[in-house]
């Protein structure tokens, strides 16, 4: 019976020794890693240690052990911060989502040819008179620094007229909800100085697109509710 015992702890100690360095690779990413880094050394001390230990003094020690390991444990889940209910917070991940697909949503258009409009944003430039006036251009749309919305149109010099490609939300889904507040027709289409009229979320927007002297240039602001 000794021996079985005996076999047996020896085959979990090399288990155990076997996959240290999984969990000390996993310590340094996380508590629970930590928390699995203390009772591997927990075990390996007391292999070593009360090995040829009586029965009774093994079970005393290894309680005394397990009992310091757990407050340790605690008090590491206690200073680490987390989120409530210690899941990941749904808002992080939004955000984090919409990061990701509006990049792709913009990734064939450079930099130079986006910007952010807050709401309430009156002449900003988009392309100035030096930049093409012939590739696409994109908008991302915000309020109160939250991401509401994004656009992507072109500019027609022969005609002076926008044209727009696309819309999309906060999370990235089609906008079909939009017009020329102007004169009404085809809702892709404005002429210079004409305004989109746009729904993101629960209210409506108004875009306002003018070029002059070289440069494109635009207003946005909310319309409804006020």
């Amino acid at each position: 019976m000794t021996e079985r015992t005996d076999l047996c702890r020896n085959t979990l100690m090399d288990n155990l020794i076997e996959n240290a360095p999984k969990i000390i690779g996993e310590a340094a990413k996380s508590p629970l890693g930590l928390f699995a880094l203390m009772i591997l050394v927990l075990a390996v001390l007391g292999f070593f240690f009360f090995r040829q230990a009586s029965e009774r003094a093994r079970i005393a020690m290894f309680v005394l052990m397990f009992v310091g390991v757990a407050s340790f444990g605690a008090a590491i889940f206690r200073a680490t911060p987390h989120s409530p209910g210690g899941s990941p917070n749904p808002q992080d991940n939004r955000k984090s989502e919409a990061k990701d697909c509006f990049e792709q949503y913009f990734s064939d258009i450079p930099k130079e040819r986006m910007t952010t409009l807050e709401e309430g944003t009156l002449d900003q430039q988009l392309i100035g008179p030096h930049q093409s006036k012939h590739e696409a251009i994109a908008i991302k749309f915000t309020e109160n620094n939250r991401l509401i919305g994004a656009i992507r149109f072109s500019f027609y010099s022969n005609g002076n007229i926008f044209k727009v490609e696309t819309a999309i939300d906060f999370n990235c889904q089609p906008i079909e909800e939009y017009k020329n507040a102007n004169r009404g027709g085809d809702k892709h289409v404005l002429q210079n100085w004409d305004s989109l009229e746009i729904e993101f979320g629960d209210h409506t927007y108004s875009l306002g697109l003018e070029y002059v002297e070289g440069r494109i240039d635009a207003d946005f602001k909310r319309i409804t509710p006020n």
